[in-house]
């Protein structure tokens, strides 16, 4: 296999693995923690609340969790992969390396109104027009590839890094929540006289803020009887949700941050195959 070219963007890619796999590794560790449920009587308002009940030590680790600062440690070193690429790239091209004042380096991911490559420098970059053109057809507001295209999905990829990237720039090291996108619920208890049915809704529970909530229920009875005994057995699936970042249906938020470096490995690839 031929030596790698890139080896500063390789290397930033093995570091956004790590930080990757950092980010699993506490996430799981909060959703496994041993949370429990109780219900209580919302007596103002005749409903009954279920929740997730956790100890303080859980709270208190839910509270600390560093996922933010490794979100956005991961999301740097993706950003930094393809700057990085282009630095080396145009080294390569020109045979030295550019000015110290070259700041307007880096690897375009524009959209909509700034949607300017002449701006951004793409076209005064010293490489194969086939190469500029690759570029310009993997830019967020592109159409999407068909299915079965290797470039399918790639734009909105690179278009999540360009948005984590810049949160982080900006010290925004926020994760908006963290919700259930699957919800098992099953109420028990000794119905009362007269018993008609059983309302329920889902409430915003979000462990990452502190919101334990998961659903409230209402028994309706022609007496106006509570039940007696009531307990409920729970189930969640827990998804984190990203600011800025548009949610994918069907698409788990850990396959799509994986899918990130996937996508980055792909266009370093991708200038590999270009300059040999």
């Amino acid at each position: 296999m031929a030596e790698k070219r890139f080896k500063n963007s390789w290397s930033r890619l093995d570091r956004a693995t790590d930080h990757l796999a950092a980010f699993q590794k506490e996430w799981n560790r909060l959703t496994q923690s041993g949370f429990g449920s109780i219900v209580r009587d919302d007596q103002d308002s005749g409903w009954y609340v279920a929740s997730l009940t956790a100890s303080d030590a859980i709270r208190d680790a839910v509270r600390k969790t560093p996922l933010p600062l490794i979100l956005g440690e991961y999301a740097y070193q993706l950003r930094a992969c393809l700057d990085g690429l282009i630095w080396d790239a145009v080294t390569f091209a020109q045979g030295t390396e550019p000015s110290a004042d070259a700041n307007r380096l880096e690897f375009p991911i524009l959209n909509g109104k700034v949607r300017d490559f002449k701006k951004c420098g793409l076209h005064d970059y010293p490489f194969p027009h086939k190469l500029k053109t690759w570029i310009e057809s993997i830019q967020p507001d592109s159409a999407e590839k068909p299915l079965g295209h290797p470039d399918r999905g790639l734009a909105g990829a690179l278009e999540d890094v360009h948005n984590l990237a810049r949160l982080d720039r900006h010290r925004r090291l926020r994760i908006v929540a963290a919700f259930p996108t699957e919800l098992y619920a099953n109420i028990i208890f000794d119905p009362p006289e007269g018993f008609k049915a059983v309302g329920q809704e889902g409430l915003p529970c979000n462990i990452l803020g502190g919101e334990y909530d998961l659903l409230r229920f209402k028994v309706d009875s022609a007496t106006g009887k509570p039940p007696r005994k009531i307990r409920i057995e729970t189930g969640a699936k827990f998804e984190i949700f990203f600011e800025d970042l548009a949610t994918y249906q069907d698409l788990p938020s850990g396959e799509r941050m994986g899918n990130l470096c996937a996508a980055v490995e792909y266009v370093v690839t991708r200038f590999e195959d270009e300059f040999v």
